[in-house]
């Protein structure tokens, strides 16, 4: 796809034309088996099967199908803006969408199931249209036949809700009240001369939602904008002025103490596989108003606001006290601004030592303005507050008549240490390429904050303050507070999934911006992404080839440019990797535009994790004099290309013959470090910014003297010259 235009007045740059994404490409994400288009085609699937299994898919009659078709054209438009003769006008473009289907039945099941995933998750979803589907959208082919959704049937489903959810982007909270919303969707379904009474008097807001939300989806149905408040006016709605209502039937919210109400609500719930509360999206500085929400309106002191305050006042003192990070094989360690060690009292020490010690260096600030220094302060008992906070992660039963005084401080105490670990991951994070702020968009599950779960995250976070966290662990702790994720034991190692787009930024090793997370809202559409929403890296690895180097060489003086010029003609891309399997992504390298090659995204990360080595001089060294005889040799990364005989530079680089040893300088850009790392075949690979530890490291290895080596400076910033 392209984006041409014209200006006036330019000359040769009358008219641009910018090139987005090949066609061919954007057709294979949008269908391929990963594509968010799958939903169409898992539709054909699901009422294929449903016609084997005894049925076909119909349209209930109280279904508008023109009303649904309108409302779904209507909203699904996106707004473009152009400007015209020195005017800004907005134009309306559609939205590409598998919402509106020509099948009646089709259509009347995608508008419930889109209904349904505004309130609830996939497993609850697929269990209440397992209890729908039969009850009200399946025409039989024999009278006396029943529709079981199991086996092949049910797993045809559920891929088929899970690709709408995707499509749909469905982001809302679960609330389990399952018996009265199946209750009120069957009473929807049925055609109205079936219904038994007009209205539908329910007590719960989320069924009197849910009718609302079907009502803009074409449903027949109304949800009235009136309370039934006590019981002359729940007798009069439904005994006296049923007739005097619109043609469509209503939805009342009763608020009155009248227990007959939700007239079809089931006896029994579906059965549901994970009913806990889904992340909510809400700004940073919400996050203590969601996980202390129970405290509003409180008349003592220790309320929603002034928690709230205490975590912000945590989570800025946190963020200013960190600086950078350093990354060692597989360990990330937080470097600090500065540390409070000196001036944290025992007793904060002691209640900290719960959560993590280590945090005890960036809490102290928090801790000094919240917290008294002794432990004889009334309700500071460091062991009676470990029992509180027991209680409210449910680890212990809950004391009707325990000290309001312990209950108050451990919240305070929560508070800190909920702001400190946000303040401190909020710095290695991105929100549309800024510094995530407090204002920042994240997901966030409520209640986590009071489970286990907040442990193992001041765990985590105070392993990387010292001595160091593994990166898995890392980035599992980082996804779950900011994106909700609520599956770690499906993370895999960075080497086999990567988790985020990975953006370089200026004067930083690419090393480090791999774990820059950058955090946006919305659905990817110009990668393949797996069912769980991941971007997996390929494992194909393209086939080495000899390079061809000088034979005779006579480098007696290995030594790196003297200025480097920040090069701009290489791009490192990420797309599917058309060579083995499409669903999977690599690093694809373009000089001016042309294809280089393909690199091994899992490949480049290894070497980046494990080949670099650290300088134990006063300083980087520039050079360093080597025998003839160990046949080292400069090698450029314009070399490295070997772009004389086409289709070569796919190839990778082999250089182990003969023993050679090359010295490769990286430094002209971020995509030239990451392509020589990835094209060239050596037994020994070092990324090294100094020349002297490098050639040591390699005279130490008896074992690497008749073996290929290759010494790569990597890329520091934009531009780089030596002192």
């Amino acid at each position: 796809m392209a984006l041409s235009f014209n200006i006036n007045n330019a000359g040769p740059l009358a008219q641009i034309t910018l090139e987005f994404i090949s066609l061919r490409t954007a057709i294979h994400l949008v269908t391929g088996a990963y594509g968010w288009y799958k939903s169409y085609e898992r539709s054909k699937s699901l009422t294929h099967l449903l016609s084997v299994s005894g049925g076909e898919l119909v349209a209930t009659s109280s279904f508008n199908r023109e009303l649904y078709k309108e409302n779904r054209e209507h909203h699904g438009m996106m707004q473009s803006v152009v400007v015209q003769d020195g005017t800004v006008q907005s134009t309306p473009l559609p939205k590409a969408t598998t919402a509106v289907l020509d099948h009646p039945g089709t259509a009347c099941l995608r508008a419930m199931t889109t209904g349904i995933l505004c309130f609830y998750g996939l497993d609850a979803s697929v269990s209440i249209l397992q209890d729908l589907i039969p009850f009200a959208l399946v025409q039989y082919n024999q009278e006396d036949s029943k529709l079981d959704i199991s086996g092949p049937l049910l797993a045809s489903l559920r891929q088929w809700v899970s690709s709408v959810a995707v499509e749909e982007d469905c982001n809302n909270p679960l609330i389990n009240e399952l018996p009265l919303v199946v209750g009120a969707l069957r009473w929807i379904l049925t055609p109205g001369y079936k219904r038994p009474f007009k209205q539908y008097p329910t007590r719960s807001l989320r069924v009197w939602t849910v009718a609302f939300v079907m009502e803009k989806l074409g449903f027949d149905i109304l949800a009235a904008s009136s309370v039934i408040s006590n019981a002359s006016e729940y007798n009069h709605l439904m005994n006296d002025a049923p007739h005097k209502f619109r043609e469509s039937s209503s939805v009342f919210l009763v608020v009155a103490g009248i227990e007959d109400t939700d007239p079809w609500m089931l006896n029994e719930s579906p059965s549901i596989r994970n009913s806990e509360l889904r992340p909510q999206l809400t700004p940073i500085r919400g996050i203590p108003w969601l996980a202390f929400r129970h405290l509003r309106g409180r008349d003592r002191d220790v309320n929603t606001q002034f928690l709230a305050d205490v975590w912000s006042y945590a989570y800025r003192s946190a963020s200013k006290s960190i600086g950078s990070f350093k990354v060692r094989m597989t360990l990330l360690k937080v470097k600090l601004v500065s540390q409070d060690w000196q001036t944290i009292s025992s007793h904060h020490s002691s209640l900290l030592t719960s959560f993590s010690a280590n945090l005890a260096c960036i809490c102290g600030p928090a801790m000094r303005q919240f917290v008294p220094m002794s432990s004889r302060a009334t309700g500071w008992d460091p062991v009676k507050l470990g029992e509180q906070f027991n209680r409210l992660s449910g680890t212990l039963e809950e004391q009707t008549d325990l000290d309001e005084d312990i209950r108050d401080n451990c919240y305070i105490l929560i508070s800190i240490i909920l702001g400190t670990l946000y303040g401190v991951c909020s710095r290695f994070c991105k929100d549309e390429g800024r510094q995530m702020s407090e204002d920042s968009e994240i997901a966030f599950k409520p209640d986590i904050v009071f489970s286990a779960r907040l442990k193992y995250w001041a765990t985590q976070i105070g392993l990387a303050l010292k001595p160091g966290v593994h990166l898995d662990q890392w980035m599992e702790t980082v996804y779950e507070m900011y994106l909700g994720h609520d599956n770690p034991t499906s993370l895999q190692s960075t080497s086999t999934y990567i988790k985020v787009r990975q953006e370089p930024e200026e004067k930083r090793l690419l090393l480090e911006v791999l774990f820059c997370f950058h955090i946006k809202r919305g659905q990817i559409l110009n990668f393949p992404l797996t069912d769980d929403g991941y971007i997996q890296a390929s494992s194909h690895l393209e086939n080495s080839l000899t390079m061809h180097l000088n034979p005779e060489p006579e480098v007696t003086l290995l030594s790196r440019a003297y200025e480097v010029r920040a090069d701009a003609t290489m791009r490192l891309d990420v797309e599917p990797c058309w060579e083995a399997d499409p669903r999977t992504v690599v690093f694809r390298v373009r000089k001016n535009g042309i294809i280089i090659a393909p690199l091994n995204i899992q490949l480049v990360l290894d070497k980046m994790f494990f080949e670099k080595l650290s300088c134990q001089c006063l300083g980087p060294i520039a050079e360093v004099t080597v025998p003839v005889n160990e046949r080292w040799q400069n090698v450029s990364i314009d070399q490295l290309m070997r772009l004389r005989l086409p289709g070569v530079s796919y190839n990778r680089a082999d250089i182990n013959y003969a023993g050679n040893k090359v010295l490769i300088d990286a430094r002209e850009s971020s995509a030239a470090m990451t392509f020589a790392l990835g094209i060239v075949d050596s037994r020994l690979v070092i990324i090294a910014d100094c020349l002297e530890c490098a050639y040591k490291h390699v005279s130490r290895n008896a074992t690497l003297r008749d073996d290929g080596v290759a010494i790569i400076v990597p890329w520091q910033g934009e531009g780089t010259t030596l002192p």
